[in-house]
């Protein structure tokens, strides 16, 4: 874990095994791999940290693939927690606004007429004399809330809090008449969803929700 710098591995000593027991593990993490293609198909979600406070959303909508960008001024992720939360409560309808100081974006998350299905649809608002990018997608409604869970997974493992981010880096001290968000904010990841999230996923067939 490059990104974990108080991490000691040393303890851990050295590890002899087969060379083709080797082989045959990673042809399990490939397939497993194969299979995560298959599922996030049409549909598929992960974010990437920046510096200064400043959060990639890459998306996959069918054969489209783009970002939005999420800053520590106009956090959406408790808007996006909502819609999820929602939608695996039944919503049939759902719509969050994504702004990226300039630029945004509408996120609408429509059920189909089985309710099984969801229409997914991103219309990007560019400023001036660009013109706006739609785009959008049919996927499984469990599918689109697995994507955005192992994607909230990925994002704290790698240390992110979101109701902790600032435009300083890591380091900055804070003068008197600044706020530190870690003194007066909550942990994002205290939400009891995230519990659930934990213990749920565990028990997660993708082939489940494939063949359903």
């Amino acid at each position: 874990m490059y990104h974990r710098k108080n991490w000691d591995y040393s303890g851990l000593g050295s590890f002899v095994f087969r060379k083709q027991q080797y082989w045959s593990e990673v042809d399990k993490l490939l397939e497993l791999e194969e299979q995560g293609k298959i599922l996030f198909k049409n549909f598929s979600v992960s974010f990437d940290v920046e510096k200064n406070g400043w959060v990639k959303m890459n998306l996959r909508l069918s054969d489209d693939q783009f970002y939005l960008r999420l800053s520590y001024l106009y956090s959406p992720f408790d808007d996006i927690l909502k819609m999820i939360k929602n939608i695996e409560n039944g919503s049939t309808a759902e719509e969050i606004y994504i702004d990226e100081e300039g630029v945004g974006a509408t996120l609408s998350v429509q059920s189909t007429s089985n309710y099984l299905e969801l229409d997914i649809s991103v219309d990007v608002h560019n400023a001036g004399d660009i013109p706006d990018d739609h785009y959008k997608c049919r996927t499984k409604r469990e599918v689109f809330i697995y994507a955005f869970r192992w994607a909230f997974m990925e994002l704290e493992d790698e240390g992110f809090d979101p109701n902790y981010w600032d435009q300083h880096d890591e380091g900055y001290e804070y003068g008197e008449d600044e706020t530190n968000p870690r003194e007066t904010n909550t942990s994002f990841w205290e939400e009891p969803w995230f519990d659930y999230l934990q213990n749920d996923i565990v028990d997660y067939n993708p082939f489940q929700i494939l063949h359903t």
